[in-house]
């Protein structure tokens, strides 16, 4: 800016990356804007630096305004815009992967484009497979609730009377004491076991073996399985598509795939695609041996190999499984219903097998008197 530096103090790796914590990262349809506007800068003729400069003063979000203005550092530095992206280290590999190819290609504003869609779609995906998963999680919730109260706070009044009746209680009413008894002595120790398993979850998640095994079991899963392998396969043909669209090689393609799918599983066995691909096999051949991909997708790719127009068909593949998701996202709730229904259901059955045998003992002894 002009001026003339005249001290400085160089701040510590752990201070520095608590700061970038507590900055955060922009979220992905942040940088699906970001990206959207600067192509229409670009597109206009406008100067980098000056594009930056207006998209940081309308960022949305800390976060996207301080990735914008690091950017606008490393380009004062000689960098480029993709390698600006690169060592900010908050933008996915696509972005960058895809401004690079603009750079080299001279058509920088549409593959921000491609890679804004790309972004929009790749949530999309994400938002369905979470929406999926909204109602069965909240009707548990509600269900444990209610039950935790009935246990800790209805049932033992209730058997405080019985017990002043004298009345004779059945082996269901015992097991019913016996399971709020429990509740009671120890529900402060269950909430917190409750509160801690998304946080032992995430650190679970960390180490690789456990996370891999816990990726498999999410793919092999009944119905769930079918959303997180729908999504994970319209997500994996989504960006082959774009890249090779862009005039990225197959085989670079699928390198970078190994840094941008999320499910440690299929990430693990399509790692074997890439040394078939240059050890001279056919994509499709590939897939086969693989033995993950349907033998629709087999068939599409290898007419799209044959055909040389491999880009329109794995766009149409990601389309297909993402209204496949979509679909299931849709009937996931009729499926969950019946079992909630029943859950329900058998709790009721049970209070009321439990009660209404010693109310009605009790009642009777008073009618008795």
């Amino acid at each position: 800016q002009g001026e003339e530096l005249v001290d400085f103090h160089l701040l510590s790796d752990g201070v520095g990356r608590l700061l970038e914590s507590l900055r955060g990262k922009p979220k992905p349809r942040e940088i699906a804007e970001f990206c959207v506007t600067l192509s229409h800068y670009v597109a206009g003729g406008v100067d980098l630096q000056a594009a930056l400069s207006d998209t940081a003063q309308s960022a949305g979000s800390t976060a996207m305004r301080t990735a914008i203005i690091d950017i606008r550092r490393h380009l004062k530095g000689g960098y480029s815009l993709s390698e600006g992206m690169r060592m900010s280290g908050r933008f996915p590999e696509v972005v960058v992967s895809m401004a690079r190819i603009g750079e080299e290609s001279g058509n920088l504003a549409r593959m921000l484009r491609d890679a804004a869609q790309h972004l929009e779609r790749v949530e999309d995906i994400k938002g369905a497979a979470k929406r999926a998963m909204v109602y069965p999680t909240f009707t548990l919730l509600v269900v444990g609730a209610a039950g935790g109260f009935w246990m800790t706070a209805v049932v033992p009044k209730i058997v405080t009377l019985f017990e002043a009746m004298q009345v004779e209680l059945e082996p269901a009413t015992l097991a019913l004491i016996a399971i709020s008894d429990f509740f009671t002595a120890y529900w402060p120790f269950m909430l917190l076991t409750i509160a801690a398993i998304p946080l032992c979850w995430i650190l679970a998640r960390r180490n690789r073996r456990f996370r891999l095994a816990s990726d498999q079991l999410l793919w092999r899963a009944p119905l769930v399985g079918r959303i997180v392998s729908g999504s994970q396969m319209a997500f994996y043909y989504q960006y082959l598509s774009l890249m090779y669209g862009a005039g990225v090689v197959i085989t670079n393609a699928l390198d970078t795939m190994q840094n941008t799918v999320s499910n440690t599983f299929f990430a693990t066995r399509v790692g074997g695609l890439l040394a078939d691909l240059r050890s001279g096999r056919m994509l499709a051949d590939a897939f086969k041996e693989c033995e993950l991909f349907p033998l629709l997708d087999q068939r599409m790719v290898s007419i799209g190999e044959q055909t040389g127009n491999l880009e329109e068909q794995l766009e149409k593949l990601a389309d297909i499984h993402f209204q496949r998701v979509q679909a299931l996202v849709e009937v996931l709730p009729k499926f969950v219903e019946p079992a909630m229904l029943l859950l329900l259901g058998g709790s009721f059955a049970f209070f009321i097998v439990a009660l209404m045998g010693p109310l009605y003992s009790m009642i009777t002894n008073v009618g008795g008197m």
